[in-house]
């Protein structure tokens, strides 16, 4: 599962990370669910976005989407070294 990625809007923002807080804080079996929060390498040191990684403050760039992969990869790769998980049949 993803976190959120900040968008220049402060009040969007500020409802996306009320949203983070609740993911991340959800019980997973870890070795089902992970949760990844990549928000830091979108954000400037004051803790704006960095306008060079978004089209118009919600939105990436080719730039921002190569942030994005290069964050995921380690995670991705490591998923893909695990066993596949047993099929689990959802009732109606």
């Amino acid at each position: 599962m993803m976190g959120i990625l900040p968008v220049a809007d402060p009040v969007k923002w500020a409802k996306c990370q009320q949203v983070n807080a609740v993911n991340s804080a959800l019980s997973c079996n870890r070795d089902e669910v992970i949760y990844l929060d990549v928000r830091d390498k979108f954000l400037l040191p004051d803790g704006s976005i960095d306008k060079r990684l978004f089209t118009d403050g919600t939105h990436l760039t080719a730039d921002g989407y190569r942030v994005w992969a290069e964050s995921i990869e380690p995670s991705i790769s490591e998923m893909m070294k695990a066993d596949p998980l047993d099929p689990v049949k959802i009732n109606a």
